[in-house]
């Protein structure tokens, strides 16, 4: 439950039973009660008792009641209240509880609760109570100023700390050598305030494989209830003090303050002037090492590649350019020889490390999403369709690539066809690759489990499965129709109707008229409304939200094959604050009686404005000491920025467990109240995002509403304040953006590329794909640089360019470094690497004849070997799983993903002058299977051809008794060019 509810005293919960109260005593922080003895027998309503909260940056006062009070907001208790001094601070209910808040710490109230204040049940208060408020001093607060654990040890004034009411305070430094850190957490520590029970998880403290290297107390003298902050100067109380690493524990000592219930704080300390930074990729581990004072490259410093056990996996020494490689069997060990830690020990005795199992940087931003980069092989499974009743024939064909995409040879495959329920069916071994390619036929048995089969493909000398791919197996008739929805994507409002446009058509060409169109409409929440703000939440965080059941009209397509339905949004409710969507699904049925369904979705916006909210950095919850800051924007319906005020309230979510006896068994249930901490507004505009809180709050679950100023549509977050997420991301950096100048880039050419910057500095260019290919070290100016990439057909398809830019260290202008970086994916022009494959499928074909189908393979180089394979299946069989056809061409050259982790040293860094904080900126299958199937699938097939001089071949095909639509699709390959085609043909 709670552990710091901020009343002190119990709270009453009914017991569902017999009416009966459960009481729940609260951990108790500070309370001043009215003259009225705990052991008096009140009756009917009144006032009990006054509880305070002294826990968050202003104060709080609970008026507690024997009676819940009405918390529906039709009684105003504001008017039942006199303060004095009148502050106009906002009155809320809480169950029996009447608070108060926005009042001020060190200050006397006077607060007269007026004779007639009702309760929820109507009884009002018979007399009038007058109540003393007196807070007193905020609990005493001792931590670390910003959130980094790297101190830079240059020009530096010492270790920020920062107090509340605190007069002095022991320090315990404990000095870590470098060989104990590999089971350790280098991370920034908690503060715990006064009265809170303090614990450092062994893998995260230093105490007991530290040695203590000094121990003393300094004065934190500050203005009362105000943050004061200090400067522990590490480098004079240590004489000798060393570059490394460093635990310390801080304690309030002043006097008076109780030694079991002091305020106390920890932290790790790496005093260095060398920050690294490391691009982890398939084959090894890039590092690169940089002076935090000057920014520039630290060459002949010794690195220790070191292993979780604590084993050294490797040294290398950095070159002219501060950088190092640790190559793969050093990096690729299982564990315990996974590496842990990087050291680096430099000159006068500097030392520092980064920890390998930090989560890299979140780089999810700059555009570097797509397919796995293979390690070694790469291996494009297709098929002729994705579906199959038992007793037919899958014709099974892949490709095989290396990672520069030339046709893998000589390497026997074995091939594993597996059930649904993952045991082996068939295991084939393929001992002869046609130019990289293999193709054979799989009898799908006749008894066969319904289901999704998988396909897996694995390389002789390989342990990892190269290449997959799956199908379905089930009872299936194909489909005769297309149908097609033609609608508005714009927004949808209640009171507007829109008319969707159906159009179908049978597949051998005619329009489907006459037939009936069934449509319906389900009103849901729009998990992702606004694309440009995906990283706002919208809406109540507890708001549920029933599905709504749109029923449409039926109708009937005309003699074109189209019908017109109505749809409106009438029942969508308005102040909600959550942006919704109307899922459309549009149904025409067949002659046979099955519907051929289409659907669509549009965006429904019943209210004018919708407020967005999220956490500041991008954080999903905050540590015991951050500050808490909360971003909003005001977006009109249109999704379109807007300018406006925005009203908001923060409470903190407590509950506690009622215990309770049933049926002779112990049972629980929990319990849930409100507790207001903050409210205020905030603007909001189309050229900044309103900043909504800016306060440290205690440990607990704290949800901030928001709404437009005079509007009702709310949005909600939720988030927690506690023991730090050391799994979290670390910090964003800053942004910097690279452009391609080249009009194209061609494998093996230069590449000409601008960066820009936020600001001059020294710049690191790597080069990258699932690995680090070249580095360069540039200055950038104020206007940008230029950037020349010397290109590698080896790269595959394309390449990232990673750029980082880091500043210098000025202990009086920049204390802290800053730091940008830019990523962007360049892709090759891979028209060289492409077969041009041209079917010339006639317009019109009759059944049961063959046809000799022309295909013509352009591009191919001189001499080279082209094969190929030919599918022709009916349309109506591929629309049941949306099936796509084939195109190796976009699998092996189109984007893949960035294989190369990031990790750096630079938003870790503290401010070492006065310690200010550092921030661096295809559908499933449904349905049920048919037991009786009365049509033969059309799925014919052939290859692998060989394509002929002029890069002509010719696919024999039966065509049988069908009337319909074929698909036609080709796929093409040589030792290193792909192509691919797909047609369709009408067949009656």
């Amino acid at each position: 439950g709670s552990t710091n509810a901020p009343n002190s005293q119990s709270v009453a919960a009914a017991d569902p039973r017999d009416g009966g109260e459960v009481q729940h005593p609260f951990q108790e922080r500070r309370s001043d009660r009215a003259d009225r003895p705990e052991e008096e027998v009140i009756k009917g309503f009144a006032y009990r008792r006054l509880v305070l909260d002294t826990g968050a940056d202003t104060p709080k006062a609970c008026f507690q009641f024997t009676q819940a009070l009405d918390a529906s907001g039709d009684v105003n208790y504001g008017d039942f209240i006199k303060l004095s001094p009148d502050t106009g601070a906002a009155v809320e209910v809480n169950g029996t509880s009447l608070c108060i808040s926005g009042l001020e710490f060190d200050k006397d109230y006077s607060a007269r609760l007026r004779q007639g204040l009702p309760s929820a049940k109507g009884d009002k208060l018979a007399r009038s109570e007058e109540v003393i408020v007196a807070f007193g001093d905020k609990p005493s607060y001792v931590g670390f100023a910003g959130d980094g654990v790297i101190l830079p040890r240059l020009e530096a004034d010492g270790l920020g700390i920062e107090t509340v009411n605190v007069e002095k305070v022991k320090l315990s430094v404990y000095r870590v050598s470098d060989r104990s850190l590999a089971r350790k957490e280098i991370v920034a520590g908690e503060a715990t305030g006064e009265d809170r029970y303090a614990y450092v998880w062994e893998g995260e403290s230093g105490e007991d494989v530290g040695v203590k290297v000094w121990e003393g107390e300094i004065e934190t003298p500050g203005e009362r209830n105000e943050t004061a902050t200090s400067v522990f100067a590490l480098g004079a109380a240590l004489k000798s003090l060393k570059p490394g690493a460093y635990f310390i524990r801080m304690k309030d000592v002043s006097p008076g303050a109780d030694d079991n219930r002091m305020a106390q704080a920890w932290r790790w300390i790496m005093f260095t002037d060398m920050a690294l930074t490391t691009y982890s990729g398939a084959d090894g581990i890039d590092v690169f090492v940089r002076s935090i004072s000057t920014a520039r490259p630290m060459a002949g410093v010794s690195l220790s590649l070191i292993a979780a056990n604590n084993d050294l996996l490797a040294k290398i020494t950095t070159n002219a350019d501060g950088r190092a490689r640790f190559e793969g069997p050093a990096v690729n060990g299982d564990y315990p020889l996974t590496p842990r830690m990087i050291m680096a020990y430099g000159a006068q005795d500097d030392f520092a490390a980064l920890d390998l199992q930090r989560s890299p940087l979140d780089l999810s931003d700059r555009n570097i999403g797509g397919r796995s980069a293979p390690a070694k092989l790469d291996t494009y499974v297709y098929l002729d369709r994705g579906i199959y009743r038992p007793g037919e024939t899958a014709h099974i064909s892949g490709l095989v690539r290396t990672p520069a995409g030339k046709a893998l040879k000589d390497r026997p495959l074995t091939i594993t066809v597996r059930r649904p329920n993952y045991t082996e069916a068939e295991v084939r071994r393929i001992d002869t690759l046609e130019i990289g390619g293999f193709s054979f036929d799989y009898d799908v048995p006749a008894s066969a489990a319904r289901g999704v089969w998988r396909i897996e493909v694995k390389a002789d000398g390989h342990d990892d499965i190269i290449g997959t791919e799956s199908f379905s197996v089930e009872d299936f008739v194909p489909q005769r129709l297309e149908v097609n929805i033609e609608t508005d994507e714009a927004p949808i409002r209640p009171g507007e109707t829109r008319s969707v446009t159906v159009e179908g058509r049978y597949l051998y060409g005619a329009p489907a008229s006459a037939l009936p169109v069934e449509a319906e409409a389900r009103l849901r929440l729009d998990p992702n409304p606004f694309p440009d703000f995906s990283g706002f939440r919208f809406g109540p965080v507890n708001g549920r939200f029933d599905e709504r059941f749109l029923k449409l009209p039926n109708t009937t397509t005309d003699a074109d094959g189209k019908a017109s339905v109505p749809l409106n949004v009438d029942e969508a409710p308005k102040g909600f604050g959550a942006p919704m969507r109307a899922d459309l699904v549009v149904g025409v049925v067949e002659p046979g009686g099955r519907v051929v369904r289409e659907s669509a979705r549009i965006p429904v916006r019943p209210d004018d404005y919708y407020v967005g909210l999220k956490l500041s950095d991008d954080k999903s919850s905050f540590a015991i000491g951050d500050t808490v800051k909360v971003d909003a924007v005001l977006l009109d319906w249109q999704g379109e920025v807007a300018d406006g005020e925005i009203e908001w309230k923060l409470v903190e979510e407590d509950y506690w467990f009622d215990w309770y006896r049933e049926n002779g068994r112990w049972r629980w249930r929990r319990s849930y109240r409100d507790i207001l901490v903050a409210e205020g507004r905030g603007e909001a505009g189309r050229e900044k995002l309103a900043s909504l809180v800016s306060q440290r709050l205690d440990q607990g679950t704290y949800r901030l509403t928001a709404t437009r100023a005079g509007g009702k549509a709310t949005s909600d977050i939720r988030f927690y304040v506690g023991w730090r997420s050391y799994a979290a991301g670390a910090d964003t950096p800053d942004q910097a953006a690279i452009t391609l100048q080249t009009e194209e880039a061609t494998p093996g050419a230069r590449a000409k590329l601008f960066l820009s910057a936020p600001y001059e500095g020294e710049a690191i260019i790597a080069i990258a794909t699932d690995r680090v290919h070249r580095v360069q070290r540039v200055k950038v100016g104020a206007k940008g640089r230029e950037i020349l990439v010397d290109t590698d057909p080896s790269w595959g398809a394309g390449f990232y360019v990673l750029a980082t830019v880091v500043t210098p260290r000025d202990p009086g202008d920049r204390p802290v470094p800053r730091r940008a970086m830019a990523a962007t994916y360049v892709p090759f022009d891979m028209s060289a690497r492409k077969l041009d494959v041209e079917i010339d499928e006639p317009e019109v074909f009759r059944p049961r004849q063959k046809l000799d189908l022309p295909i013509t393979v352009a591009g191919a180089a001189q001499g080279s070997t082209v094969m190929m394979t030919v599918a022709a299946v009916d349309e109506g069989i591929l629309r049941l799983t949306k099936f796509a056809s084939p195109d190796p061409v976009d699998y092996f050259y189109g984007k893949k993903r960035l294989g190369v982790e990031i990790r750096d040293d630079y938003g870790r860094i503290l401010h070492a002058n006065l310690g200010a904080a550092a921030r661096f900126g295809g559908d499933q299958l449904g349905g049920e299977g048919l037991s009786v199937v009365p049509t033969k699938s059309v799925a014919l097939f052939s290859g692998p051809l060989k394509v002929g001089a002029g890069g002509k071949v010719t696919a024999p095909i039966e065509v049988p008794d069908f009337n319909g639509e074929l698909r036609l699709m080709a796929v093409a390959w040589s030792e290193e060019k792909l192509g691919a085609d797909a047609e369709p043909m009408t067949v009656r």
